[in-house]
């Protein structure tokens, strides 16, 4: 009888256990910011992926910008890496960047399991956001065009999510902000040679982004609703340019993107950077070769929660999920990079 009640009651107590982390784990919210660079609504063939390995720079830049062949060569088999990663990752909800249609991220994640969310922006580097359907509800969705007004050519809006996961309400605006000026003062007029001929320089691009994206923070922060922003914002927070010079010049032009975000104005207005002091993967570390490693380490993709969601955020939960499994060798390195110059950036928050 002795034997029979202690038996009973550890079986109570394993099922009370595997219960409470049932529960725990379907508490978590996973979130992830990836930019799959330039991810079109199809592969190439086989023999196209061939043909595009072929051309030089120079022809390939003569292509019209919307040719498949323009600016990554893909295949299949590509695709099916890319999947692959995915499912490792195995978020609740994807921030994208680079992403053409729907379709192309049907080709990366099952439609079975998620709703897919693209902004309509004229250009084909769209953003938006995968939600895994057993985990949260999107109640709403739109673009968020002031973020992308600035790139005149080739625009990249905000993409702006209202989620509900685990009886609460999460906004969400996923961003692609302007490129090239990842380290200089914003005030910087240094022209980039990817520039288009009557573009602005980089800096003064990317600083006019900056009120719109502190507009869209304020009004959240005014409604009192928790909020992260993910996604690649082109720019190194932990560089000079941001931690050391104030937030504007002496002429009242912003000259460093996170001092004017993180403002607390309105009350309330203060922000947690995920990223804050930690460093990329080597395998992660893409961009100009010239630069230090130092430099290269920072992180250019970010999340950050307002102040009112930092507690859910699960400590050392942050990672970053490198492209390939295993070392990057003289033999993988043109795959690897054909896959993205990003890697997936994910962190997870307890709600309640």
């Amino acid at each position: 009888m002795m034997r029979s009640s202690i038996r009973t009651l550890l079986v109570g107590v394993l099922t009370t256990c595997a219960l409470l982390l049932a529960h725990s784990l379907r508490a978590e919210l996973h979130v992830a910011t990836w930019n799959v660079a330039w991810l079109r609504s199809a592969p190439l063939s086989d023999a196209d992926y061939e043909r595009c390995k072929r051309l030089t720079f120079e022809q390939r830049a003569r292509l019209d910008d919307r040719h498949p062949m323009r600016w990554i060569c893909r295949n299949a088999t590509h695709y099916t890496q890319l999947a692959a990663i995915a499912a490792r990752v195995q978020a609740d909800v994807f921030a994208f960047q680079e992403v053409e249609s729907v379709e192309a991220l049907t080709r990366v994640l099952p439609r079975e399991q998620f709703d897919f969310f693209i902004t309509d922006s004229p250009w084909i580097q769209r953003v938006g956001f995968a939600v895994r359907r057993a985990r949260a509800q999107a109640v709403r969705f739109e673009g968020y065009v002031p973020l992308g007004a600035v790139m005149a050519e080739r625009p990249r809006w905000g993409a702006d999510l209202t989620l509900r996961a685990d009886g609460v309400t999460v906004r969400l605006l996923a961003v692609h902000l302007k490129s090239a000026c990842h380290s200089r003062p914003l005030t910087d007029e240094s022209r980039s040679p990817r520039s288009l001929p009557d573009e602005p320089p980089a800096c003064l691009q990317l600083a006019q982004q900056v009120k719109p994206l502190e507009n869209w923070i304020d009004a959240r922060v005014r409604e009192k609703t928790p909020f992260i922003v993910l996604g690649d914002f082109n720019r190194r927070f932990d560089s000079p340019a941001e931690r050391e010079l104030p937030a504007r010049d002496a002429r009242g032009r912003p000259q460093s993107i996170w001092r004017e975000l993180d403002d607390n104005d309105p009350p309330g207005a203060r922000l947690v950077r995920l990223t804050e002091g930690r460093t990329q993967a080597r395998s992660c570390r893409a961009g100009d070769p010239k630069l230090s490693d130092e430099e290269r380490a920072m992180y250019i993709d970010h999340i950050i929660v307002s102040e009112s969601l930092s507690p859910a955020f699960i400590e050392r939960s942050l990672w970053q999920w490198p492209l390939i499994e295993g070392r990057i060798t003289r033999e993988n390195r043109a795959f690897v990079r054909e896959l993205s110059d990003h890697c997936p950036l994910s962190a997870r928050f307890r709600l309640r």
